[in-house]
């Protein structure tokens, strides 16, 4: 049909362009997609036999955030599962190892919703988690929502759990950076509800700069206040650095975790 006419001339176009990068260790497609319908699942396979053609040295998978429910693992050679312990669900932040271990051990003995032969002997990998902090809520008295303790919290233990099991291959954090989000496609106001940026604010220390001079002189702007809802001051602040850059004390967690783990045999 149409979509998947569409969808393989951008697999095409993605490979065209970065299949001789050196940073490129998987392929992608259908991030959050319908893997728990059956009838999906011959998309799934026409992206993965594609890419296998054209490259057969790299994985090809997708972000799911159907975990244990996806039929559609038999097409990826890279299983990997988006979830948020702690943030999104799953409360408390303490089901974080029960949850992601549990997925692990699932998928290497075959018993998700895809049968045995779709994941057993196939890496595993936390293709996305992550907690949102708000950087100038970096001295709050509790580890509320939202503060840079609880998001460290989080995200600390998401990768705990990731060095400490043999079963996972790798972990990707979402994400780097706080950054503004849109959900109103290409109009603004929003037509079709308040969307994710209206109805919420940040009131500023100074005004933001605009240029790279401004910014040296000023520095970045600080919130005074900020609206806490879904998407407070209209940013996504699951970023280790916040939008101006400045790092928030997870950044340092996880590089020392990471650094600490660089080296280390499988099984110690």
């Amino acid at each position: 049909d149409d979509f998947m006419s569409t969808q393989l001339i951008q697999l095409q176009e993605m490979l065209d362009n970065a299949l001789n990068h050196a940073s490129i260790l998987t392929w992608g497609w259908f991030n959050e997609g319908p893997s728990d319908e059956a009838g999906a699942c011959p998309a799934y396979a026409a992206c993965a036999n594609y890419t296998a053609t054209r490259d057969p040295t790299r994985f090809g998978t997708w972000a799911d955030d159907n975990d244990l429910q996806g039929l559609c693992y038999a097409h990826a050679s890279l299983i990997s599962f988006n979830d948020y312990p702690g943030w999104y669900n799953h409360q408390p932040n303490a089901t974080a190892g029960l949850l992601w271990n549990g997925m692990a051990e699932a998928a290497a003995a075959g018993t998700t919703a895809s049968g045995a032969a779709a994941t057993v002997g196939k890496p595993f990998v936390i293709s996305e988690t992550g907690a949102g902090g708000i950087f100038e809520w970096a001295t709050n008295e509790t580890d509320a929502m939202w503060t840079l303790e609880y998001q460290t919290e989080v995200i600390a233990t998401d990768v705990d759990v990731a060095l400490s099991n043999d079963l996972f291959s790798g972990i990707t954090l979402w994400h780097f950076f706080d950054f503004k989000v849109d959900n109103c496609g290409a109009t603004w106001p929003c037509n079709n509800g308040p969307g994710q940026e209206n109805n919420t604010y940040c009131v500023w220390d100074h005004e933001p700069p605009t240029t790279f001079d401004e910014l040296a002189a000023v520095g970045p702007p600080n919130c005074t206040y900020i609206e806490v809802n879904n998407r407070p001051g209209g940013e996504n602040h699951k970023g280790s650095v916040d939008f101006w850059r400045r790092t928030k004390p997870v950044f340092g967690v996880v590089a020392e975790k990471y650094k600490a783990a660089n080296g280390r045999v499988r099984g110690e």
